[in-house]
């Protein structure tokens, strides 16, 4: 069937015709392997960005532990120095 698309079992377009068709099938092709690729960026950006978000949060939960250990360092800093004014009086009334 020659000037004919055989597949179709119609006339086969001009060669100009043919040419466009086979260029923006082409182009078509092109914006879908880039189309693909920018969708595998986003999803690796958010990834990212997760990962990130869960680092913060673990920064945060170690600073609010390691605030919470300082309260309690001076809490014992206190009661030492506290007691240490009580042994003090209390070795005070010791006379030689």
């Amino acid at each position: 069937m020659s000037g004919e698309d055989a597949a179709a079992g119609r006339p086969a377009a001009p060669a100009p015709l043919q040419a466009i068709q086979s260029d923006s099938t082409a182009a078509v092709e092109e914006q879908s392997v880039t189309t693909n690729e920018m969708s595998r960026n986003v999803a690796e950006a958010a990834t990212g960005v997760s990962e990130i978000a869960s680092n913060i949060t673990g920064v945060a939960t170690a600073a609010q532990s390691t605030s919470a250990g300082v309260i309690e360092s001076r809490r014992a800093a206190q009661d030492l120095a506290r007691m240490s004014g009580d042994l003090q009086q209390l070795v005070g009334r010791f006379t030689y």
